[in-house]
């Protein structure tokens, strides 16, 4: 292993996640990447999940979206857990819903596998470093990626 994988990165945003993180943005090598997880071949896997993912480079002008529609989904997160909200207001807060959706449809542009330019690294996800979060709400996570083995 060489001395940059056992770094670990930023993750901006979890996507998808099922059994971990599945799609989202974090950083690779120190850039914003999106981060698209490599199903397995049909019967290979009991979920079709692995623990490698696509990564293509996004601008940083696309990583400020992405962290206003993170934040817009963090403040829906905590009162949905609390009881104050419903699911069906789901992934934002009546104020916000708006602007998600002006951002959304954004973001499903920008945020895509591009399969000219990903390159393919396992991901071991972690919760950050004194991070703690009450039960149910995401907790900051950082991500270590690693060359596949031969």
């Amino acid at each position: 292993m060489n001395e940059l994988a056992s770094i670990y990165e930023q993750v901006f945003t979890i996507a998808d996640y099922y059994d971990g993180p599945r799609k989202g943005v974090a950083n690779f090598q120190g850039k914003p990447h999106y981060y698209d997880c490599v199903l397995a071949e049909r019967g290979a896997s009991d979920d079709g999940y692995t623990d490698n993912f696509y990564l293509s480079p996004i601008a940083a002008s696309a990583l400020d979206l992405v962290i206003e529609d993170w934040t817009i989904w963090q403040q829906w997160e905590r009162p949905f857990h609390e009881g104050r909200v419903t699911e069906e207001s789901h992934p934002a807060l009546p104020a916000e819903q708006k602007r998600h959706q002006e951002l959304k449809s954004a973001l499903d542009l920008l945020l895509q596998t591009d399969f000219g330019k990903a390159i393919v690294r396992k991901g071991e996800f972690r919760v950050a470093p004194g991070e703690m979060s009450p039960p149910g709400i995401i907790c900051e996570l950082e991500v270590r990626w690693t060359e596949l083995a031969s």
